[in-house]
């Protein structure tokens, strides 16, 4: 979830803009989705698709070996 605060300020320029990794909880259409944390708390409000990202675990990745 894009870190909104961070859009008006001119400190923090090497600050993490992205807060999470969360998961989709409820879809109710034209891009938007209530979402939930690792834990299972359901966040209240509902957030725009246009302030969400995929999230992808580098730990899920087998690593590449090349002989």
């Amino acid at each position: 979830m894009k870190e909104s605060s961070k859009e008006k300020q001119w400190t923090g320029k090497l600050s993490q803009n992205w807060k999470g990794p969360y998961y989709i909880h409820e879809v109710y259409g034209k891009g938007a989705y209530k979402i939930k944390t690792m834990e299972g708390k359901i966040l209240k409000t509902t957030h725009n698709v246009k302030n969400l990202k995929k999230y992808y675990d580098k730990g899920d990745k087998l690593p590449n070996i090349h002989l």
